[in-house]
């Protein structure tokens, strides 16, 4: 018998290009009914702030970023030409999905399989679709509080922005990549840059290797067999951590000032006296930098080892004993079960942690902020001696007399590509990453 040949798929896309009207050809009435009243209803709703915005912007506000000085602000205009381009990308979002079923749809007529019902799709939704309807509040919650800023910054990296052109007084507009340009090319920023970016990595790597090799190291003596009121010792080591990170600075500020701190004061006279054949002397913890740069990496040693010294107890907890018992057979010393046995497997479940310790120590804002402000100053240097990528950022945008607030942007927009390359290179290298995607 031979059929007649259909091109219901080819016929509901191209009627689909009119909300509704693929479903309403392939007899999905109620289904093509809410497609329409969704669309016309979203373009209602958000067809004036598309257009006029609140500021009186738009989409257009993007492009022009204010015509009216003193009137218009450039940086709202910014802000809601993204969010109308927001609005529209979810809207043809939608819209395109609604081809794409109806497409689906006259693909199932022209193969003879009947098409669902209203019921069916439902069904299908919170069967197969459930974990996207649970994940979709958080998915849209973290574009609009961490993509949109995200692609914000980005955005002003473009612009002249700073105290020559702060709005409303004055209008900043767009200048493309320049900002990237100048701080690769003009001496004061590249010298700036590099000194930063380098004491930035140096302390990163320097300051995360002292608290994981201290919290590992305190983990494993205190789980030592020999070692007793383990409940204590734990108790008094994880104090530390225990106390509000920005006190714990505070104090340590105190106790390293060169004049009347504890450090200068009390310890260093103290081993002084106890070893008279040293000659032990005040030191400059605040005013030079290579001390300023020592105690920053000895305080977060003290801070963040509290952390691994946890995580790494728990792990200590879950490797078999029958591993040891097979390694003391053979007779291996215990430093070689430490490294055969002990350091891979805590290596293998603490890795992607470990690799979050460096990424938060490469932003470490708190910690140079609160105890010298980045300095000390050096003559010259549009940078302090201490200061982080981070706080270099703060500075220029908040500090100085010309509120760099496009380079700032810009430098943002590198620190970060520096950050997500250097995590997503780690977690692809590691066994618990790799594991995670065999399963």
């Amino acid at each position: 018998m031979n059929h007649k040949k259909t091109n219901h798929k080819t016929i509901a896309t191209l009627l689909a290009l009119i909300p509704g009207f693929g479903h309403f050809y392939n007899r999905q009435y109620w289904q093509g009914g809410a497609i329409l009243a969704v669309l016309a209803a979203y373009v209602y709703l958000t067809m004036n702030t598309v257009i006029q915005g609140t500021q009186g912007g738009g989409i257009a506000g993007l492009f022009t970023l204010g015509t009216v000085p003193g009137q218009d602000h450039s940086l709202f205009f910014l802000v809601e030409g993204l969010f109308s381009l927001f609005l529209i990308a979810v809207g043809l979002g939608i819209y395109l999905f609604s081809i794409y079923d109806a497409r689906k749809n006259g693909r199932r007529r022209d193969e003879g399989e009947p098409l669902y019902s209203m019921r069916d799709q439902y069904k299908a939704v919170m069967n197969r679709g459930f974990p996207y309807l649970i994940m979709a509040p958080g998915l849209i919650a973290m574009a609009l509080a961490v993509v949109f800023p995200i692609i914000t910054t980005a955005m002003i990296s473009m612009t002249n922005y700073n105290i020559n052109h702060m709005p409303p007084k004055k209008l900043f507009s767009w200048v493309g990549l320049k900002n990237y340009a100048d701080m690769f090319t003009m001496d004061s920023w590249k010298n700036a840059l590099l000194y930063t970016l380098s004491w930035t990595l140096i302390w990163t790597v320097c300051a995360t290797l002292l608290t994981i090799v201290m919290g590992i190291l305190v983990a494993v003596i205190v789980n030592q067999k020999e070692i007793r009121f383990k409940k204590f010792w734990r108790t008094i080591i994880i104090l530390p951590w225990a106390v509000p990170a920005f006190i714990s600075i505070l104090m340590f500020a105190v106790f390293f000032n060169d004049s009347f701190g504890a450090m200068n004061q009390q310890v260093i006279p103290f081993f002084d006296k106890l070893l008279p054949f040293v000659e032990l002397e005040a030191l400059p913890w605040k005013t030079q930098v290579a001390y300023t740069r020592l105690a920053l990496i000895l305080i977060q040693g003290w801070l963040g080892f509290p952390y691994i010294f946890v995580m790494v107890t728990g792990v200590l907890q879950s490797i078999p004993g029958d591993l040891y018992e097979a390694a003391q057979m053979d007779g291996a010393s215990r430093f070689q079960q430490f490294r055969g046995i002990t350091l891979p497997w805590i290596l293998s479940a603490t890795a992607p942690v470990l690799i979050t310790q460096f990424t938060f120590n490469f932003s470490n804002f708190n910690i140079i902020y609160l105890f010298n402000s980045g300095g000390p100053v050096i003559a010259g240097q549009l940078t302090g001696g201490t200061d982080l990528l981070v706080s270099w950022v703060y500075k220029i945008t908040t500090e100085s007399v010309t509120r760099e607030f496009g380079m700032g942007a810009a430098i943002t927009v590198f620190v970060s590509l520096i950050v997500m390359a250097i995590a997503l290179t780690q977690y692809v290298r590691t066994d618990a990453f790799k594991g995670g995607n065999e399963q």
